[in-house]
């Protein structure tokens, strides 16, 4: 009784709530913190689906897009609700030495993003950005980023100049729930969220909005949430799609993913000639799932 009505004594003074106060708030951060982290998700509605905590990507090491040479380390990220997306770099002299601090360059735009996908250029740098999204009109947008690296009265800038144009916007294809960009820069794949249809943005067309596939004969599109371009060792160009959100996408594929859409476009010319949807155990029998199956030009995973 004593030790009851002691406590509740200290409990009513100031500076004892003021400590109870903190340490719930810091637990209770904490918490959401590793909750957050565990799952790797961030409950944001304002996009098609869940998206990951940003601080847990980092710490995971699972980035969506990663540009690394022996010198240089880029990754991006974005928030749906903040309407931004940042790059992160990290440099060094040589690969002899440790990485240098890392810099980050924040990128606004004015409407929610759903996803951004980055291209190297020629000294692999992050050269392009692909982001797409919607306004709050209802109308999706599909946007290009150069990032120019010239050197201002003769030293570098600290971080790139940044010029946009828009690749496509409309009412066409709904909400868009992933883009894949052609590498030489011939077109843009795009996949409806609501409908589940691929499309295909010819860049260079008046009136570029192509079907490529559909839920009429491959119902298994309704429930892609990323897709990505990849180049296999022996059967050239594959586009794969996954249920998995891209932000939260392991390049040979999550595990829990139980069916993967395979396009197959051997001899690149952006013409699907074959696509299927696979279940998990015929991915990985065709060795799918193994990293040395797969390069990429531009994008690395360490």
């Amino acid at each position: 009784m004593r030790q009851s009505l002691l406590k509740r004594s200290l409990l009513k003074r100031p500076g004892m709530q003021r400590s109870r106060i903190g340490i719930g708030l810091a637990v209770g951060a904490l918490g959401i913190f590793l909750a957050q982290g565990l799952r790797g998700r961030d409950a944001d509605r304002s996009a098609p689906y869940p998206m990951p905590d940003p601080l847990y990507k980092i710490v995971s090491l699972v980035p969506t897009t990663v540009v690394k040479t022996a010198t240089s380390c880029t990754f991006i990220d974005w928030s749906s609700r903040g309407r931004f997306v940042k790059v992160y770099r990290k440099v060094r002299l040589s690969s002899d030495v440790p990485w240098s601090g890392m810099k980050i360059q924040r990128i606004e735009t004015s409407f929610d993003i759903s996803q951004a996908v980055g291209l190297c250029d020629g000294e692999g740098r992050l050269g392009e950005m692909f982001v797409c999204g919607t306004y709050e009109t209802g109308i999706a947008t599909i946007e290009k980023w150069f990032f120019s690296y010239r050197e201002r009265e003769g030293r570098k800038p600290a971080e790139p100049d940044v010029f946009k144009t828009v690749v496509y916007q409309g009412t066409g294809i709904g909400s868009i729930a992933a883009i894949e960009p052609d590498p030489s820069g011939r077109f843009v794949f795009a996949l409806g969220y609501e409908s589940g249809t691929l499309w295909r943005i010819q860049r260079s067309l008046e009136d570029p909005l192509e079907v490529v596939a559909d839920p009429t004969t491959l119902a298994a599109l309704t429930t892609m949430k990323s897709m990505h371009r990849a180049v296999h060792s022996v059967e050239g160009v594959k586009y794969r799609l996954f249920e998995t959100p891209r932000r939260e996408w392991r390049p040979w594929g999550d595990d829990d993913d139980p069916i993967v859409v395979v396009l197959h476009d051997p001899d690149d010319d952006g013409v699907i000639d074959a696509s299927e949807a696979i279940d998990r155990a015929t991915y990985e029998a065709r060795g799918y799932d193994r990293w040395d199956t797969w390069a990429d030009p531009c994008i690395t995973y360490h």
